[in-house]
């Protein structure tokens, strides 16, 4: 579904706008919230919104252009990571494995070995000098 560049970017702005009248309209309940404090995050995230929106309308092409490009060509960068993937790991079946192996064996040590199944995070200074 190819979408023409006016209507790609009143999509976004349309967006764009929503959230900020969302957050311009939004009221933090409590007594901690100071008002003057609330005033500024508004008007930052209205500016940050802007400047967002006219990046997009700058670099339209850009933005839409790379995801197209990196569908189009998905084959070719398969096979390239495939031929590294191959010459990297050369002659040992063990590092393929440990390749596969390491990016997802955290999950499970952290919930075997913690008694809350939460990593615990301790400062190196802490063990050092206790």
């Amino acid at each position: 579904m190819k979408v023409s560049k006016k209507a790609g970017i009143a999509l976004f702005v349309t967006t764009a706008v929503i959230m900020a009248v969302l957050i311009v309209f939004h009221k933090n309940p409590g007594p901690a919230a100071d008002p003057g404090q609330e005033l500024a995050k508004k008007i930052i995230s209205c500016v940050v919104i802007a400047a967002a929106c006219v990046a997009f309308i700058h670099w339209y092409d850009k933005f839409t252009g790379l995801p197209v490009e990196l569908f189009q060509n998905r084959h070719l960068i398969w096979k390239l990571a495939k031929n590294d993937f191959k010459k990297r790991y050369a002659g040992s079946y063990l590092g393929a494995v440990w390749a596969m192996a390491q990016p997802v064996s955290p999950p499970p040590m952290t919930a075997t070995f913690s008694p809350t199944g939460v990593p615990v995070r301790y400062s190196h200074a802490s063990i050092i000098f206790s």
